[in-house]
Formats: C-alpha cells, sequence, structure tokens
C-alpha cells in the first residue's frame, strides 16, 4: 500500500496531510508527499495497485473531523472542496480515465477550519492529524502481519497463521 499525503504548508489547515506525514515518518512508516493537485496526485500514484490519500477538506463539518472514503470517490466529490483548483478528486478521475487508477482506493481527510494564505494550522486539525497518523500506523502494522501469514482477530484478540 502507497501512502500519499497531501498539502501545502502556506494555507493555514492544508499542511493537515503534511502533519499525518510527518507522525508516520517518525515511527518509521514510508510516506510520499504530494500537493494534492492533480497531476502530482497521478504522479504519486503511479504503478500503485493500492494507495491511502491523506489531504484536509472543508465539507461543512466540524474542524478536526475524520472523514473516511473507499472507493466511494462520487461521495467525495459532492460533499468536500479542497485548497486545489484541480486537487485529488480530479487526480483520481484523470488516472481512470488514463488507465492508470490503483485497484484499491482509500480517502482520509481531515475537516479543516481555513485555507487562509499564510494563516497556521489550527489546533483541531494538528489533533486530528496525530490521531489519524496513529491509526494508519496501526493499519500499517496489521498489513505488514498479514503479508507474514499472521491474521489479527478482532473477535478474539490473538494472532493465527
Amino acid at each position: 500500500m502507497r501512502i500519499i499525503c497531501c498539502g501545502t504548508r502556506y494555507r493555514g489547515d492544508d499542511g493537515a496531510g503534511l502533519i499525518v506525514a510527518e507522525r508516520l515518518g517518525q515511527v518509521g512508516v514510508e510516506v510520499a508527499t504530494s500537493t494534492g493537485g492533480a497531476t502530482d496526485l497521478l504522479e504519486a500514484m503511479n504503478g500503485a495497485q493500492e494507495v491511502l490519500v491523506v489531504d484536509a477538506v472543508i465539507s461543512g463539518a466540524p474542524a478536526g473531523t475524520i472523514h473516511e472514503w473507499r472507493n466511494g470517490m462520487a461521495e467525495f466529490q459532492r460533499n468536500s472542496s479542497t485548497s486545489h483548483a484541480l486537487g485529488v478528486p480530479e487526480g483520481i478521475a484523470l488516472a481512470r480515465v488514463l488507465g492508470r487508477l490503483p485497484a484499491r482506493i482509500h480517502i482520509y481527510s481531515i475537516e479543516a477550519k481555513t485555507f487562509e494564505v499564510g494563516s497556521e494550522d489550527s489546533a483541531e486539525v494538528r489533533r486530528a492529524a496525530d490521531d489519524l497518523a496513529y491509526r494508519i500506523a496501526d493499519l500499517v502494522s496489521l498489513r505488514s502481519l498479514e503479508i507474514r501469514g499472521l491474521r489479527y482477530s478482532a473477535d478474539q484478540s490473538s494472532f493465527s497463521t
């Protein structure tokens, strides 16, 4: 699974994905970063069978809300906006048209308070980025165990082969 965290530091909460990338990097999880622009994202996804994308959005939910979409781009496009003229939804649509769409796409977005140029990221978004990084690190750890032939059973709180 390729993890792509999107954003820019100079537009307030648009840097949420970059905060997630920093946190994941601190625990040794490999992450690609992208501005979140359509062509930049297309390049970052190139050759991947499964991608997990993190970006900031404004959909009307409280700042810091974490949204999750799995192959549900229509819902993502209808209910959110980003700071990019051509962003994540358009990058994924472009990948589909070009036949370069990964088989599985997971999108996590963090609800932003502002994308105002020159503003700092909000406390709500920083907390949500920390929480999301923890979730993704857990997911990566479980995937790593599955690759080695171990499966986790949440019902029994145990691993099996």
